[in-house]
């Protein structure tokens, strides 16, 4: 087990410092023959939608709030003024 973990993080760590190109829109689930399925020490699978926390469908992660609109007001202000912001947030979308 420990062995198949380690080729697979030796992999990984090969193609995000060779060739590794991160797109949206491509399917980043493991394969069910995959080795890493199930193979986490919590029993989960390894990867981005492995693990207790993971991530959702869009890649977002699933344990806190996403920030969606993040606006100053008065970005110019005097010292000990008060600066205005006003953030907007939803939970991870997960479709």
């Amino acid at each position: 087990m420990v062995i198949v973990i380690l080729y697979l993080l030796i992999q990984i760590c090969y193609i995000c410092y060779t060739s590794f190109y991160f797109n949206i829109s491509y399917d980043y689930h493991l394969q069910s023959s995959s080795p890493a399925k199930n193979a986490a020490t919590d029993g989960t699978d390894i990867g981005v939608y492995g693990g207790m926390n993971g991530f959702s469908t869009v890649l977002e992660p699933l344990m806190t709030p996403i920030i969606r609109q993040f606006t100053i007001s008065n970005p110019s202000i005097a010292p000990g003024g008060t600066l205005n912001i006003n953030i907007q947030v939803t939970k991870p979308l997960d479709n």
